[in-house]
Order: C-alpha cells, then sequence, then structure tokens
C-alpha cells in the first residue's frame, strides 16, 4: 500500500495546496482572501462525512445536521443576507474560479485526511509530498509568466520560521490521522476557523464584519454537532 499512498494521498495533497494557494492568490480583496480561506475549513465537516462513507465512522442523525449547519455558516460567510439568492450568486460571480478552487480544496484535502488513514500503514511522506508540491508551484510559476520580485529579509525569515513551522504541522498531523482516534483528533482542529480567521484579520490587516464572526462559529459549531453525534467503528 505504499505506492498507493504515494499515487492518491500524494496527489491529493499536491492537488490541495495548488488549488488552495491559488484561490487565494486570485482574491480581489483581503476581506475577500479571509472568506477564501473559511470555505477551505468545511474541511472537518467533510472529513467526518467521508469516514461516515468509508466506515470509518458512524453517524447518528443529529450529525447531518451540523454538516448543515457548517453549510449554513459558510453561507452567512460568503454573503450576510443568507436568503437572497441573487447577492449570493453575485458575490460568487465576481471570482468564480477563485470560489470553486477554495471548495475542491476542502474537497481534496478531506479525501487526503481519509485515505491516508486507510492506506499509509505508518509511512508518512508528508517531506515527498512537499517536494512534489515545490516543483509543482515552480512549474506554475513559469507557465503563468508571473513577474519575480526578491522577498526582504524580513520577509525571507518570515517564510523560513512559517514554512517551519507548517511543515511541522503537516507531519504531526499526517502521523495523527494513522494512529489517533479520528474523532478526537477533528474535535481539536473544529475552532480552527475561528483561531485562523483571528491571525489572518491580523496579517492581512482587516477587520470582518461580524456576520463574518457568526458564519465562522457556526461552521465551527455544526462540526462540533458533527462530531458529538458519531462514533469510530475501527478497532
Amino acid at each position: 500500500k505504499c505506492q498507493q499512498t504515494l499515487i492518491y494521498c500524494g496527489s491529493f495533497f499536491v492537488l490541495y495546496e495548488i488549488l488552495f494557494l491559488t484561490s487565494i492568490g486570485l482574491s480581489h480583496t483581503r476581506q475577500e482572501a479571509l472568506i477564501l480561506a473559511m470555505i477551505n475549513y468545511l474541511w472537518p465537516s467533510l472529513t467526518l462525512l467521508f469516514a461516515y462513507l468509508y466506515r470509518q465512522l458512524s453517524f447518528q442523525l443529529p450529525a447531518f445536521l451540523g454538516i448543515a449547519i457548517s453549510v449554513v455558516g459558510l453561507g452567512i460567510v460568503i454573503n450576510p443576507q443568507l436568503f437572497h439568492l441573487s447577492l449570493f450568486l453575485d458575490t460568487i460571480s465576481k471570482n468564480p474560479v477563485a470560489y470553486l478552487l477554495a471548495f475542491m480544496a476542502a474537497i481534496l484535502w478531506s479525501l487526503y485526511c481519509v485515505l491516508t488513514r486507510k492506506l499509509a500503514q505508518g509511512h508518512n511522506g508528508v517531506p515527498l509530498f512537499f517536494c512534489f508540491t515545490a516543483i509543482a508551484l515552480w512549474i506554475l510559476f513559469f507557465m503563468t509568466h508571473q513577474q519575480w520580485q526578491m522577498p526582504s529579509v524580513k520577509l525571507w525569515l518570515v517564510i523560513i520560521v512559517m514554512g517551519t513551522l507548517i511543515g511541522i504541522a503537516y507531519k504531526n498531523w499526517n502521523q495523527s490521522l494513522q494512529f489517533g482516534q479520528i474523532q478526537l483528533l477533528l474535535l481539536a482542529t473544529y475552532f480552527t476557523p475561528v483561531l485562523s480567521s483571528i491571525f489572518a484579520s491580523g496579517l492581512l490587516r482587516t477587520v470582518p464584519e461580524w456576520t463574518f464572526w457568526i458564519g465562522t462559529c457556526l461552521v465551527s459549531f455544526g462540526a462540533i454537532v458533527c462530531w458529538k453525534f458519531s462514533r469510530s467503528i475501527e478497532t
């Protein structure tokens, strides 16, 4: 199964990184970048759903309500006037590719989590996956004829520190997927949308509207409901 891990999990990992980073790069404003990042945080609920479909978890009926709550929360983030479908579609239509890529990225990462638990069997391919991702991003950079900008010393330090922390986080996450209890593991991620939004708003120096925070909390609350009414069926 090591070969399957490299092919399937590696493909999902690389595609996720490319689609998510591209969606953020396509954002028109800092506020939109926060919204696109929130779409990505549908993955905890989607991971539970895919784990159910792959028979790694069993659900009680309220768990599906939790998924619906997360989707509603995301809808509020994208469009505070949730029940005005025309406004929702208008928001999406202004940058459809970015929103589509962000949603596809959330699905891919959820599939990666479920398949890693199923196929990896103790193998941690994250360092290799990062190499493939870097190669793919450089190819994309040259294909799109982007102008090279030399980072400042301060930015290089940020890149090194953030890259190191992200690499450690991915490696530990991969190990936890294989050897941890998936319910407890996902429980630790349910407040990630809130924490990530706080850090991102500080980094981007933008203050989202109050409806953004309501939607963000609903995404987390929906995921908690999913966790509460699901249980592992693996030994």
